[in-house]
């Protein structure tokens, strides 16, 4: 940028915090503030997050992804650091993976059966993890980060994700160069699910009640350091679609806009793997009538499974096999390997969401996005009549912080079976209104009033952190940026 920094640097390290913050209404309303902004991203130089940046009046800045097998190592290891992870069924789940997919190799067994002992011995010696956490801190740099930085100048960065290196080393070079640095996070279990962050911002938006409790829990954050704003672009959900808007989404997919249909959004693989089965066995009770000879199943398969570090290449066959009368696959477009969302799909997504009997996943973030529609949402969390060990299966899902806090309010059904299934579907065909005020109650824990605000929230928000960080960054609390 020509001149002053940008007031604002946003670091976007995946295609789903781009969605948040580009794809949504937030640059427009930070530039009503008059306030710049950039987005630095390993993306900064592809033309599809460029027009996405100018659209929105902020400028894109490539930076690459410091990401490596070393990191990679010590992201693994951290997770016995700093917590008990056996009180964490995300945690537990992660070491338990490791350790059974490494079958029979001793040596691949090393890191999870040493990382478990070292945990245990750290559990006993709370001096010994903070002395490490501070280690950390002074250890873990990145000189072309800092010099970026030290160029750009930022008034403030805003991490979204930040277990990501490149927003972790992002948040450590501008805290020790005095730059203020907020948390706007992308997903709700970014905080119980993922870990301890490498690098914890002074200030965060926090998308609602559940969240500024955890932050309070976890991080110590008091409340002048939040601001409870909701979900930027779940602001798109507040807006009222018409039946028009959604036969042309049907229509597409070749389906009838007459007639009723359930909405299925998929998982990755390491979450439900026999998720596949279960859509299966619900298109045949489809096609069978199961349901009345007039229903119809719309399928959607996770971005994450199109594109990207957890793509499955035979994921849209395998479905396209399944697809038949009254069966449909919506295909996420996904635009890079970063799993970066095409400009349109978060409308179409809307769409069909708004239109649908009932909405399955299985414990994905589409049960909030079906939530704000007002859609009963229905957590597919069995193994399709397999008996899967528990660090495999998609039982274990139900026991993850974030999933206990969202069926804590009574608005989501469970299905632990097709027995299960069948039955929560059938009621609530039969009334469409069941435990809807539950999931109006559950949609304000997780997100605040459903009012499509969220992202004027958001605007006002950095702009009180901006100014509140101002006297601090001139007094030199941090440091000084070097010139």
């Amino acid at each position: 940028m020509k001149g002053a920094g940008p007031d604002i640097l946003y670091v976007l390290s995946n295609g789903f915090a781009a969605r948040m913050v580009l794809q949504s209404d937030l640059l427009q309303r930070l530039h009503e503030r008059g306030l710049r902004v950039a987005a630095l991203s390993p993306n900064g130089n592809k033309d599809f997050f460029r027009k996405l940046c100018h659209r929105g009046h902020a400028e894109a800045i490539e930076c690459p992804n410091p990401h490596n097998r070393l990191l990679s190592h010590y992201a693994q290891a951290r997770r016995y650091l700093f917590e008990d992870f056996e009180k964490n069924a995300a945690l537990r789940s992660k070491h338990q993976w490791e350790w059974h997919a490494a079958g029979g190799s001793q040596l691949l067994r090393v890191r999870p059966l040493l990382g478990k002992a070292l945990n245990t011995a750290l559990l006993r010696a709370p001096r010994a993890r903070s002395f490490l956490h501070g280690a950390e801190r002074r250890l873990l740099r990145n000189e072309p980060i800092r010099r970026l930085l030290e160029e750009l100048q930022p008034r403030m960065l805003v991490t979204t994700y930040p277990v990501a290196w490149l927003e972790a080393l992002g948040v450590l070079e501008a805290q020790r160069l005095g730059i203020p640095t907020v948390g706007h996070l992308l997903s709700w279990d970014n905080i119980t699910c993922k870990g301890r962050f490498v690098g914890v911002p002074e200030r965060f938006i926090s998308w609602g009640p559940i969240m500024t409790q955890e932050l309070r829990e976890f991080y110590d954050v008091g409340a002048s350091a939040v601001v409870e704003a909701g979900v930027a672009h779940f602001d798109l959900h507040a807006r009222p679609i018409d039946r028009t808007s959604i036969a042309v989404q049907l229509r597409d997919l070749d389906l009838d806009p007459a007639l009723p249909y359930l909405f299925f959004a998929m998982s990755a693989a390491y979450f439900a793997p026999r998720e596949i089965d279960v859509v299966r066995w619900l298109a045949s009770q489809v096609q069978g009538g199961a349901f009345g000879r007039q229903m119809q199943l719309v399928i959607r398969p996770h971005p994450q499974t199109i594109r990207g570090p957890m793509a499955d290449a035979t994921i849209v066959e395998r479905l396209s096999k399944i697809a038949g009368a009254r069966i449909a696959v919506d295909v996420p477009e996904v635009v890079s390997d970063a799993v970066d969302i095409g400009d349109r799909d978060m409308e179409r997504f809307s769409a069909l969401l708004q239109g649908a009997a009932v909405t399955l996943n299985s414990g994905s973030t589409v049960s909030i996005d079906a939530l704000l529609r007002d859609r009963p949402v229905v957590l597919t969390l069995f193994d399709a009549g397999d008996a899967l060990p528990w660090w495999e299966s998609a039982r274990r899902i139900e026991e993850f912080p974030h999933i206990v806090k969202l069926l804590s309010h009574g608005g989501v059904a469970v299905a632990r079976s097709f027995e299960d299934l069948a039955r929560h579907v059938h009621r609530y065909l039969a009334d469409p209104r069941s435990d809807l005020e539950a999931r109006r109650r559950t949609a304000r824990a997780e997100c605040g009033p459903r009012d499509g605000r969220a992202c004027e929230r958001i605007a006002e928000g950095l702009a009180h952190f901006l100014s509140a960080a101002e006297p601090q960054r001139s007094r030199g609390v941090h440091g000084t940026v070097s010139h």
